[in-house]
């Protein structure tokens, strides 16, 4: 362990003023004595963030965070105390004074240093292989796939040889001691003593692996022509721990205050082609399921990023799984959202066919809340047609809330999907129990409800659509006091000039207490006569909301008509006045 002087610390805290290194990740604004910002421990629009240079202090008054200079480099860094010291007095060109208490740890980091090297001379090694001449298959490859040159040498992309032990060779000759080649994991050393050391990585494109640090600790390797395993990993050495690590990181989080919501998707190539296309806060894991450390490691920086997926059953499977697995680490304003591409496309297929914008909006228009995944997952495992069958969902229901450890987020889950499965339960209305008259009334007025219901259905989950039929949604005079309410809050939150993205209207609508109804709107009941909303053609979406509206107006000016005819029904019983009110009144009741 590294141990500090007091004295070294205190200099180093006099010398670095806390605004000049929170300045380097958060762009401040001076007011008054203090500064202020976003903060950058959790999302928000408005600065409730403030940096104090006389006490040395920040202070978030949105989520509580607060501490020293050491301390904001700890938090948003995600690192230790010795490096954080070490960082800051890099900041400053100050030399920090080494003391291991023990001679194992003094080896251990001569070590670690001597480990960074290898991976810096093998990935240079690697990059000149790639733009040499029997390097054109490989850059043939990566045309084909879109990456562009300056791409190449942004991600520092090489190639491996075919030869046994190019690679080995040239560490030797760089006078790398045989334990630290060892121990990059770059080299294979075999156990019977007769057979000679031979590279990890052979034939392959090579993929460069950062620390949030920028140095290179692994690498990924991609088999150019038939064979497996297709992409293959560094194993786990000193300097990486697969479960700890996320492709792309260094490069996103220089990228964060562009405040573009994190994506993470599930290959190199997606996040090469994402960065590429301006979309830079991607990151992806290496080639495993995600883990809690890489999910925290995420929420540093975005507390709700987007899992992208395929859209073919893997795909859906694999949402599935992550979203299981993160249950037990989820913590208050902290999520994942889902989304999912066309069946067989994957994000870089998708950008380099239809460009980033398309993407983008992809994202926006079919991002689902962890919630829905899990729910959908609940009801995939069998129907709910039997009592014993309903009862084995809600066993389920129970089963994945109690994976949930915080206790807040646990009732809140339960109740969100006990609540749903009350819903998707609840007892349907007999038409044969009613009368021909009150029949064809009671049919009219599901009729209008249940139009009601598929336009507040399409405008949460496309907001997007909220800013061509306002002024439609404004005139239209809901009959349910319900959705009339939730209509007003979704043209609340449009005046308020909210970027129209599905999740952040969801969360706003849930703020306001309308859970249960947003529940409502996306039951089967509904969403059988909206089939447009199953697929992802909008144009399909924009116009079943129009039919809907159109259907609304014309009931509106119908019942307005109606009411008018049935007033002077009651002034003059005229034969005339009769007709009139008997044709609006079956028009009313036919309308669709």
């Amino acid at each position: 362990m590294i141990k500090f002087s007091e004295s070294f610390l205190e200099n180093l805290k006099s010398r670095a003023g806390i605004a000049d290194i929170v300045g380097r990740y958060v762009p401040l604004q001076k007011k008054g004595r203090e500064y202020v910002a976003c903060c950058p421990f959790h999302q928000e629009k408005t600065p409730s963030f403030t940096v104090n240079n006389e006490k040395g202090f920040y202070h978030c008054f949105g989520c509580g965070a607060h501490g020293g200079v050491f301390d904001f480099i700890i938090h948003r860094e995600n690192t230790t105390f010795p490096e954080a010291v070490e960082k800051i007095a890099d900041y400053l060109g100050i030399e920090v004074p080494r003391q291991q208490s023990t001679p194992e740890e003094r080896e251990n980091l001569s070590l670690q240093d001597e480990l960074f090297k290898i991976h810096e001379v093998a990935s240079v090694f690697f990059e000149q292989k790639l733009q040499a001449s029997f390097g054109q298959q490989a850059r043939d490859y990566l045309k084909m796939r879109g990456v562009q040159e300056h791409t190449q040498k942004k991600f520092r992309l090489g190639l491996s040889l075919l030869e046994r032990d190019a690679l080995y060779r040239h560490l030797q000759e760089k006078k790398f001691t045989e334990k630290s080649i060892q121990e990059s994991g770059l080299i294979i050393f075999p156990e019977e003593e007769h057979k000679s050391p031979y590279d990890k990585f052979r034939g392959r494109l090579m993929f460069p692996i950062f620390n949030e640090k920028n140095k290179i600790i692994a690498f990924g390797g991609r088999i150019l022509g038939s064979g497996e395993p297709k992409y293959l990993n560094s194993p786990e050495t000193m300097i990486f721990k697969k479960g700890f690590e996320l492709y792309n990181l260094s490069f996103a989080k220089n990228a964060h205050l562009k405040k573009e919501p994190w994506i993470i998707v599930e290959g190199y190539m997606d996040a090469i082609a994402l960065f590429q296309a301006g979309y830079e806060t991607v990151v992806a894991p290496l080639g495993t399921a995600l883990t809690e450390h890489q999910i925290a490691k995420i929420w540093r920086f975005c507390e709700s990023p987007t899992l992208c997926f395929d859209g073919d059953n893997a795909g859906k499977n694999a949402s599935i799984r992550a979203a299981r697995r993160v249950l037990p680490f989820l913590k208050p304003g902290c999520s994942l959202f889902f989304s999912f591409l066309p069946e067989g496309q994957d994000p870089d297929s998708f950008i380099l066919a239809k460009g980033l914008e398309a993407f983008k909006g992809l994202l926006l228009q079919h991002k689902l809340p962890l919630v829905d995944v899990l729910w959908d997952s609940i009801l995939s495992q069998g129907s709910s047609k039997t009592p014993e069958n309903k009862a084995m969902i809600k066993s389920r229901i129970l089963e994945s809330v109690s994976e949930i450890k915080d206790v807040t987020i646990k009732g809140f889950y339960r109740r969100e999907l006990e609540d749903r499965f009350f819903h998707f339960e609840r007892p349907r209305f007999s038409k044969q129990s009613m009368s021909s008259k009150s029949q064809t009334s009671w049919r009219a007025h599901i009729d209008v409800s249940l139009k009601e219901k598929i336009l507040l259905a399409i405008l949460v989950t496309h907001p997007a659509l909220i800013e061509g039929f306002e002024e439609s949604l404004v005139s239209i005079e809901f009959k349910e006091q319900d959705l009339a309410a939730l209509k007003k809050s979704i043209l609340d939150y449009y005046y308020s000039q909210s970027p129209l993205e599905r999740a952040l209207l969801t969360d706003y609508l849930r703020q306001h207490g309308y859970s249960k109804m947003l529940s409502r709107l996306l039951e089967d009941s509904v969403m059988v006569h909206a089939p447009s909303l199953r697929g992802n053609n909008i144009q399909d979406i924009m116009r079943d909301c129009e039919h809907v509206v159109d259907f609304l107006k014309r009931q509106q000016s119908l019942s307005h008509d109606l009411l008018e005819a049935k007033e002077s029904l009651k002034e003059t019983l005229s034969e005339e006045s009769w007709k009139r009110f008997q044709e609006l009144k079956k028009s009313f009741n036919k309308n669709d």
